[in-house]
C-alpha cells in the first residue's frame, strides 16, 4: 500500500522538478526525499523521475500519478479526519534499554485510547534513530541526547542520569567493569573516573544495556548504566561510589515537522508527553 506522505513528498517533487526545492517547501532533507521516492518507484516498479540537465521530469509512469495521486490525496486526508486521532501502525525508534521500560506501558495505553493499531518498533544506537526520522523510515523516535536539527522537531520529555552500579554482594566489583563503549555516556564516565583516580584493572564490553545489568546483578563488577534501566534489576543494584560521576541524559521525541502538525500526529504526541509525565516522571 501506498505511503500517502511518500505521494505528499512526490508531488512536492513533481510541483517544483527539484529535490532541493520540494525539500525546502517539506522541511526535510534531500536525503530523506531520495528515500521516500525511492519508496515509491520500488512499489510501483516503475521510474518516476528522469535528471536532465535542466532538473527533474517526470516519465509517463510519474505523470499518471501525478494525476491520480491528486485526486487520491484529498480522500485519503479525509479518512485521516474521520477516524480521529488513528494513527494505523506507527514505526517508533528507542534503544532497546528505553524500550524495555518504556514499551509495555506505552502501547498498552495508545492501544487503550485508540490511538494506533499498533507500533512497528525499530532498536539502535539514538544517532542512528535520528537519522532514520530525517529519511523518513521512522514516524518518530524516542532518543537520547539528540542534536538540534532545522528539519527535526525535538522535544525533551524525560531525564536520566548514567552512573556506576553494583549489586549488593559483590565479588569483583573492585577490580572489574562492565559497559558499552559505543554510548558517549560510557566514555565520559570512563574519562571521570580516570581523572578521579578510580581505575578498573579488567572490563568486559557488551552492547546491550540489558546483559550488562545482568552480569552486575550477579556481583560480577560494576556497570556503567542509566538509572532506569538500574531500576529493572531483578537483585539490588546502587551507585558504586557516593561522589562519582553522573551524565545527565535527555530523552527526547523526534519526528519531523510534517507529522507534528498534522492532526493525528499532534494528538498522539501530546498524549505520549503526558504519559511520560504521569507514568515516569521518576528514574
Amino acid at each position: 500500500m501506498l505511503s500517502p506522505q511518500d505521494v505528499t513528498y512526490f508531488l512536492a517533487m513533481a510541483q517544483h522538478l527539484s529535490l532541493r526545492a520540494a525539500a525546502a517547501e517539506l522541511h526535510i532533507t534531500q536525503p530523506a526525499l531520495s528515500h521516500s521516492l525511492k519508496r515509491l518507484e520500488t512499489q510501483l516498479d516503475s521510474q518516476l523521475f528522469e535528471r536532465t540537465a535542466k532538473g527533474l521530469r517526470l516519465t509517463p509512469a510519474g505523470q499518471r500519478l501525478q494525476s491520480e495521486s491528486q485526486s487520491l490525496l484529498p480522500q485519503w486526508q479525509s479518512l485521516s479526519q474521520k477516524s480521529s486521532s488513528q494513527l494505523g501502525r506507527l514505526r517508533v525508534g528507542m534503544h532497546a534499554s528505553v524500550a524495555t521500560y518504556m514499551a509495555p506501558t506505552l502501547l498498552r495505553h495508545f492501544m487503550e485510547k485508540d490511538l494506533t493499531l499498533g507500533m512497528e518498533l525499530v532498536h539502535s544506537l539514538s544517532r542512528d534513530l535520528v537519522r532514520q526520522v530525517l529519511e523518513g523510515e521512522l514516524d518518530l523516535a524516542l532518543a537520547m541526547n539528540p542534536s538540534e536539527h532545522p528539519s527535526l522537531v525535538i522535544r525533551e520529555i524525560l531525564d536520566d542520569h548514567v552512573e556506576v552500579y553494583a549489586a549488593a554482594r559483590r565479588t569483583f566489583v573492585a577490580e572489574h567493569l562492565i559497559y558499552d563503549p559505543a554510548l558517549a555516556q560510557s566514555q565520559w564516565i570512563l574519562k571521570s573516573l580516570r581523572r578521579a583516580g578510580h581505575e578498573f584493572r579488567t572490563h568486559t564490553h557488551s552492547g546491550s544495556l540489558e546483559v550488562i545489568r545482568a552480569i552486575a546483578e550477579e556481583g560480577m563488577g560494576a556497570a556503567i548504566l542509566p538509572a532506569r534501566v538500574a531500576a529493572l534489576s531483578r537483585k539490588p543494584l546502587r551507585p558504586l561510589l557516593k561522589s562519582g560521576p553522573r551524565y545527565r541524559d535527555r530523552l527526547c521525541i523526534v519526528t519531523r515537522p510534517h507529522f507534528a502538525q498534522h492532526e493525528p500526529g499532534q494528538t498522539w504526541l501530546k498524549s505520549l508527553r503526558e504519559l511520560a509525565r504521569t507514568e515516569f516522571s521518576e528514574p
